[in-house]
């Protein structure tokens, strides 16, 4: 299966959407960090396994071949219909868009946390039914991030933060990694201010 069960007992999930570069040692630490009081969910496009890829590229076309965005929130739909008590979905990149889709499908409890979701900009009249988070990088060469994160802003259940770094900024795989950034979410998420990430800007 694409993803993990988390153990019984537990009373929140925390599912973690990965990228086109799938599940990576560094998705792991940074689902960690989002699922304090609960083992995290991973979805990811290639079933679980580790991949290597020799760039960005290489990871697109392997994406697009082997999953696509409709299969990946397919997954995603199933794991949060497996998951028991509240469910915090959190995703990057293509998995923000897969985030934003069952977030206007599913409500909460639990919230919702998007990281550079480009296909955002494909379903922008989607209404998320869960506390929703949208974390946008400065800019993207395919589109106006600032105009769209101003339609999407002061909708019901939607903050947007707009960031000084570029897309992928949190995945040490992306040419766009940023060490500064990933250090912030950390020290943020530690400190228990999941709900309030504007303390990462």
């Amino acid at each position: 299966m694409p993803f993990h069960e988390p153990p019984k007992a537990a009373t929140k999930s925390v599912v973690v959407v990965a990228d086109i570069f799938g599940r990576t040692p560094h998705l792991e630490e940074c689902a960690s960090w989002f699922a304090r009081d609960a083992a995290p969910l991973i979805v990811d496009p290639y079933c679980g396994s580790l991949r290597s890829f020799a760039d960005e590229a290489e990871a697109h076309a392997a994406f697009q071949a082997e999953c696509g965005l409709e299969r990946l929130t397919d997954v995603l739909r199933e794991a949060v219909a497996g998951a028991a008590g509240p469910v915090d979905l959190v995703g990057f990149s293509v998995g923000a868009a897969a985030v934003w889709r069952v977030a206007a499908e599913v409500p909460g409890p639990g919230r919702a946390v998007c990281f550079y979701g480009s296909r955002i900009r494909d379903y922008p009249d989607l209404a998320p039914r869960r506390e929703t988070l949208l974390v946008f990088p400065r800019s993207e060469p395919s589109f106006d991030v600032r105009a769209l994160a101003r339609s999407l802003r002061g909708r019901p259940n939607v903050r947007v933060l707009r960031t000084p770094w570029l897309h992928g900024f949190l995945n040490p795989l992306s040419v766009n990694f940023s060490p500064r950034a990933y250090a912030r979410l950390r020290k943020v998420l530690e400190r228990g201010k999941a709900g309030s990430l504007s303390a990462f800007l």
